[in-house]
């Protein structure tokens, strides 16, 4: 069976999308990854085809989609897997040619879409609506729905029946060696991912250079004016700004670190998530230091690998880093408590056998 996993905003190698979902499939079907990108992309593993980024907006609704639909029917597979808000209409135009069409909703979009900051403030409830009316008629037509958390689900397809929950958790081991560095010999902080003010990123550095300790960060920037901002702060000289890396790099800047960022604020779609990056740490070993949102309390916590705070408190925020790094002893225990967590209850192999089991369905 042929499978064309579609994304038209993620990068080549999206975690999600292509170490886990893409990979995972690959052990029992062929799969093709189709995504919005201006390189040619050689990959040892899949084969990957590519159309140009949309440069604007406008163009992405528009001309990207028309681009995307000739290119998923000139490979002709048998599902589609599409990945972004956007390409909802494209698998109702899937689904008229015949085709079985899954889409994977990582986030809470609904929500989002009232902080998008390019949708004029009048047309947010608007368009809201109308995409929550979309994604309900979706879980009615579309083969299967996937959801990153359980609160996706229960808001957008309660009690609807094709619609699952593969969670992001960890591929352990991944992420974890024999080269680590001991706690003692560590000296950094670090946070992975997606850079905005709204992931704590001022508070970070605020952070770093009340305690005059490096911090460093590996992903993109999501906005280039608070790039320029935070750039200009007095604490930028405190920042170790890494910018993409890949899984090995992430895996060595890991092994210096001595405490994990997860400092996202508490805005309506970042609440119930879950974060990669907090299961990542664990599976590194990295004692984390997380927002206080009631599931990451629970987790975090609840678990005893790290502990959360008031993430929008700079004060609370210094004494919980300061407390921390002044005993080594109970980083090392969180830290080593994590790798065990993780194997045992946030395993990516079990939401593996879920993923494959829908296909399986599906493929019958």
């Amino acid at each position: 069976m042929k499978i064309c996993i579609v994304s038209s905003v993620h990068r080549p190698k999206d975690i999600r999308i292509y170490y886990k979902q893409a990979l995972s499939l690959a052990k029992e079907y062929e799969v093709h990854m189709l995504i919005a990108w201006n390189d040619i992309i050689n990959d040892e593993i899949l084969p990957f085809h590519t159309i140009p980024k949309a440069r604007s907006i406008i163009n992405r609704f528009t001309i990207l989609q028309w681009k995307f639909f000739r290119k998923t029917l000139k490979i002709n597979a048998e599902i589609y897997h599409l990945h972004d808000p956007e390409l909802l209409l494209l698998g109702y135009v899937l689904k008229f040619f015949g085709k079985k069409v899954i889409f994977d909703l990582h986030e809470d979009t609904v929500s989002q879409i009232m902080f998008k900051r390019w949708i004029p403030l009048l047309l947010r409830k608007v368009i809201s609506a109308i995409y929550a009316f979309i994604l309900t008629v979706a879980g009615r037509f579309f083969d299967h729905i996937v959801c990153a958390t359980d609160e996706i689900r229960l808001k957008n397809f309660q009690g609807k029946e094709k619609v699952s929950v593969i969670k992001n958790y960890a591929i352990c081991g991944e992420l974890s060696g024999e080269n680590q560095l001991p706690f003692e010999s560590r000296d950094c902080l670090s946070y992975v991912g997606g850079l905005a003010l709204n992931r704590g990123l001022k508070e970070m550095i605020t952070v770093a250079e009340a305690l005059n300790i490096p911090l460093h960060l590996a992903g993109p920037f999501q906005h280039e004016s608070e790039k320029k901002f935070v750039m200009s702060l007095s604490g930028w000289k405190h920042v170790v700004y890494h910018g993409m890396i890949d899984r090995e790099e992430i895996k060595q800047l890991l092994s210096h670190t001595l405490l994990g960022l997860v400092l996202l604020h508490p805005l309506p779609y970042f609440i119930p998530s879950l974060p990669i990056k907090i299961f990542e740490y664990m599976d590194a070993g990295v004692p984390i230091l997380a927002s206080d949102f009631p599931i990451w309390k629970e987790i975090v916590e609840g678990n005893q690998v790290g502990v959360t705070v008031e993430a929008t408190n700079i004060t609370l925020i210094i004494e919980a880093v300061k407390k921390l790094l002044g005993d080594v002893h109970r980083l090392k225990k969180m830290g080593e408590r994590g790798v065990a967590v993780v194997r045992e209850k946030y395993s990516w192999a079990e939401e593996e056998k879920k993923l494959l089991k829908i296909y399986s369905n599906l493929n019958k």
